[in-house]
């Protein structure tokens, strides 16, 4: 069991640290295969996950694909460089969401199930391509844009300015990370960072003259 001072960073896998796809794409070597897919890890992923090594207590994985899927690209993206995630996840572990009965049902990422395991979420960062995928905890995500192959992508080098800037904050939930490229570029570090706006409390109205507070409600 982790402990509530515990720092763990959370890694989607497709489209967020590698793009997997049936064929290759012209004119780019893929960097590995799982199955029947050509695999090109994103631009600086090597360096990015040693990076976050280093500042954060545990790293984990989160899929909504299959088991056998995800400890492959564990295997090729961890053990190369001497890490190990303290745990990988797969679609077994998202929870199944439907909006109404005649629409599928969605995956979603419920970090309660991490919390069940003794993290404290205001300490655990999620960083994934698909915001609907943590609906449920909006707060604890950093989004990245979709990662296609495009050998030119720079989002990991960015993410590596910029997740320093935030790693030893009490609450990484409070934190307004919308515009992290902006603050990653900036590195303003004299600058408060942001916070996310604090929800409106609603008003009562004004009770009429002469009531009593219990006339009021």
């Amino acid at each position: 069991m982790a402990n509530s001072h515990t720092k763990l960073l959370i890694l989607d896998i497709d489209e967020t640290l590698v793009f997997a796809n049936a064929k290759p794409i012209n004119g780019i070597q893929p960097d590995f295969e799982v199955g029947p897919y050509v695999v090109h890890k994103r631009p600086g992923v090597d360096n990015f996950l040693l990076a976050c090594a280093h500042i954060f207590d545990e790293l984990a994985l989160w899929t909504t694909g299959s088991n056998s899927y995800a400890h492959a690209i564990a295997r090729h993206l961890f053990l190369s460089l001497d890490l190990e995630p303290s745990f990988v996840w797969c679609s077994d572990r998202c929870t199944a969401v439907r909006q109404s009965p005649d629409r599928p049902a969605r995956w979603i990422k419920d970090l309660k199930k991490v919390a069940r395991r003794g993290y404290n979420l205001r300490r655990v960062l999620m960083v994934d391509n698909s915001p609907e995928k943590l609906r449920r905890h909006r707060n604890n995500l950093l989004h990245v844009q979709d990662f296609k192959g495009n050998p030119d992508d720079r989002e990991l080098p960015l993410l590596n300015l910029y997740l320093p800037m935030i790693v030893n904050q009490n609450d990484l939930r409070i934190l307004d990370k919308r515009t992290w490229r902006s603050q990653a570029t900036a590195q303003d570090f004299t600058t408060p960072l942001p916070l996310m706006p604090r929800p409106t409390q609603p008003t009562r109205p004004a009770p009429p003259l002469g009531a009593t507070n219990l006339d009021a409600f």
